[in-house]
């Protein structure tokens, strides 16, 4: 057992490695089939739809094709559609029936031999719609036709019960039978319209129309009709737009309007016409000699009816049992014209074929005892006429009597009919009030959550608005009592600054005068007075500097009363001459900014005053776009490289500009002197 699995795992991998696995390739094998049947389906339903556009020869062409790649295939109710399809159409033409014949008897065949009852239900379907046209097969034919559909009652197929149940119904509405009939038609309608069968709903409404047609109930008849029309063109089906154009015709006919229904005749043939010349076109032939006869144009009914008794004869031979509508026309055309003889044989002929036929045909036998009654009468033949005339009224009252009758079974299926749409209009409109008011209510669910939502949205702006009013005041005063707390911590540092060096510069100052003159000689005497010079000036300038480092006028005015403060101080002070140029107005800036600003200008008079020796100084502020720029010039000595590098004033400078998110730069003038550029970005820092 062991080795049995350990051979199939490893010949799986061998299979894998190679791609040549055993069960995908089994797979593959049964879609490819699978596909080629497919392809076998569409080729049937594609012939199927040149059949319905005119295209008979190309159809015919596909079906051969269908059934020789199904035969290849195996493919049993592939073979059988395509047979029945090809039967389908023959059925229009009526000139191949022995083929068509042929083509059952091998689905007979094919039932048996792939044990597929179905094809067998199909092929009978198929037979009776042949041989009921044929007297001596008729009883034979319904009983095929009753027995197809319990084959396909037992295969569940409800498509081919439906087809049956509009068939049979057909074959009743001829026989007079119009209450059974209509209930078979409206089974096969049901059906269909359960189950979406479209393509053959078309058949059924046009039987329900030639229903109201025979009850004379006109306007329904033309309703109907109109509606199947209406289908056929969404399904672009000339064949059955031929039918119903047609079936329009007869219906305007009944309806005394004569002019119309000529119209549609002629619509149906010249779409039927080059489509090719087969049963219906017979019809439509007759039905337009027909409607010339009432206008009494009968040149042109004479030339119509011709075409459709050659044609019948053409497709039919002449052991045919007629087609009573021609017959009927050549008698009335007869009588007109006075040629009495012939249309009193005419006539007899007719109803000799009549009287053979199971099927009982009352329009068709009134028509021809009329046209007797009527010929006898002209010819001198009283008791003749007399006789024909009592035929005519007993068929007359058939027809009226099956038209009382038929009228209570009309009513009360309009009845169901009308509660059907009704319940059917009913149900859709509460499915879309059902909708609407789902809609509706989601609607003003959405609109109601957009309202509070919108409040809610005003209300907390309005809060957060109230919360940041607040904070901005908080961190208003906060700011204002931190930059307080420092300019008094400033100013407390700055004052033991300068009492510290003060306390330096004095000591220093007293130990120089401690040095007796008198004992110096020239030089040092000269060295002693310049120290004594210096420490007095140092004196002042630490005095001056520090007296000015957080002047109250800065905090009060700003940056410019601040430093043209200092300005005029240092022009009293010193013989360098300061002057401060405004080229903008400046206005203010945060307090911070301010400080920090008047500690770089402070800083770099400080540097001047100690360093440079300078006879002037410019101070320049002005505003280009959204920049502040402080220069400071000065005609020095100018500044050591070294001192540049390291000096920890400069450092502190930069570190400032930095802080406000501008530069400071510094450098040398030509011939001498110094230039210091301050830049800071002022458009966040703005107050006015």
């Amino acid at each position: 057992m062991r080795f049995i699995i350990i051979y199939i795992i490893l010949s799986f991998i061998a299979c894998h490695i190679h791609g040549q696995a055993v069960i995908p390739k089994i797979s593959l094998e049964k879609r490819k089939g699978q596909t080629q049947i497919n392809l076998v389906d569409e080729m049937i339903e594609q012939a199927r739809l040149d059949w319905l556009s005119g295209m008979d020869s190309l159809a015919y062409a596909k079906l051969e094709k269908a059934i020789i790649d199904s035969k290849k295939l195996n493919y049993a109710m592939g073979e059988a559609n395509a047979r029945s399809q090809w039967v389908r159409i023959e059925m229009d033409y009526q000139d191949q029936e022995p083929l068509a014949q042929r083509h059952l008897d091998t689905m007979f065949q094919l039932a048996k031999k792939a044990k597929m009852p179905l094809i067998e239900g199909i092929a009978l379907f198929r037979r009776a719609q042949i041989d009921y046209d044929f007297p001596e097969r008729y009883e034979n034919a319904m009983k095929m036709l009753h027995h197809s559909n319990e084959i396909f009652k037992s295969e569940g197929n409800k498509q081919w019960e439906a087809l049956y149940y509009s068939e049979y119904g057909s074959v009743l509405t001829y026989k007079g039978q119009y209450y059974e009939a209509l209930d078979l038609l409206l089974k096969a309608k049901k059906i269909q319209d359960k189950y979406q069968l479209v393509s053959n709903l078309k058949s059924t409404i046009s039987s329900i129309a030639n229903i109201y047609l025979m009850i004379k109930k006109y306007d329904l008849a033309l309703k109907f009709s109109n509606e199947g029309e209406h289908l056929a063109d969404s399904l672009n089906d000339l064949n059955t737009k031929v039918f119903y154009k047609n079936q329009k015709g007869v219906i305007l006919n009944k309806q005394f309007k004569f002019k119309a229904a000529i119209t549609q005749f002629k619509g149906g043939i010249s779409i039927q016409e080059p489509m090719g010349k087969n049963q219906r076109l017979v019809s439509m032939y007759a039905n337009l000699a027909d409607a010339y006869i009432k206008t009494n144009d009968l040149d042109s009914s004479q030339k119509y009816n011709d075409l459709a008794k050659t044609l019948h004869k053409k497709l039919t031979g002449e052991q045919s049992w007629g087609f009573h509508t021609v017959f009927i026309n050549d008698a009335k055309i007869a009588l007109l014209k006075g040629k009495l003889s012939e249309a009193i044989e005419i006539a007899n002929f007719g109803l000799t074929i009549l009287e053979k036929s199971d099927i009982t045909f009352p329009s068709e036998k009134k028509e021809y005892y009329e046209i007797l009654s009527n010929a006898y009468e002209r010819n001198g033949e009283s008791r003749k006429a007399f006789e024909n005339y009592k035929n005519y009224q007993r068929w007359s009252d058939t027809i009226y009597n099956q038209d009382i009758n038929t009228q209570l079974l009309e009513k009360a299926y309009n009845y169901e009919i009308s509660k059907n749409e009704q319940i059917s209009k009913l149900n859709l409109e509460k499915v879309k009030h059902q909708k609407l008011m789902t809609t509706r209510n989601l609607l003003i669910i959405i609109s109601i959550i957009g309202f509070f939502s919108t409040l809610y949205i005003l209300r907390t702006n309005k809060k957060l608005k109230e919360i940041n009013f607040a904070l901005k005041t908080k961190n208003l005063e906060i700011e204002n009592a931190l930059y307080q707390g420092q300019n008094i911590e400033r100013r407390r540092l700055a004052a033991i600054d300068q009492e510290d060096q003060n306390a330096q510069l004095t000591t220093l100052r007293s130990l120089i005068k401690a040095i007796d003159p008198d004992q110096l000689d020239d030089h040092n005497s000269v060295i002693y007075k310049k120290l004594i010079d210096i420490t007095t000036g140092a004196t002042n300038v630490d005095g001056l500097i520090f007296h000015n480092t957080l002047p109250g006028v800065l905090e009060q005015d700003g940056i410019v009363a601040a430093t043209h403060a200092l300005v005029s101080k240092l022009t009293v002070q010193y013989n360098t001459l300061f002057n401060l140029k405004e080229e903008d107005h400046i206005g203010r800036f945060q307090i911070d900014m301010e400080h920090q600003l008047y500690q770089i200008i402070l800083e770099s008079i400080n540097n001047i005053v100690k360093h440079a020796d300078a006879s002037f100084v410019n101070i320049n502020f002005k505003k280009v776009d959204s920049l502040f720029i402080v220069t400071v010039e000065d005609d020095g000595r100018g500044i050591d490289v070294d001192l540049k590098k390291e000096g920890k004033g400069i450092s502190k400078m930069i570190s400032l500009a930095n802080k406000m998110g501008g530069e400071y730069k510094i450098e040398n003038l030509l011939p001498n002197g110094t230039k210091i550029w301050v830049k800071v970005p002022i458009e966040e820092h703005s107050k006015n």
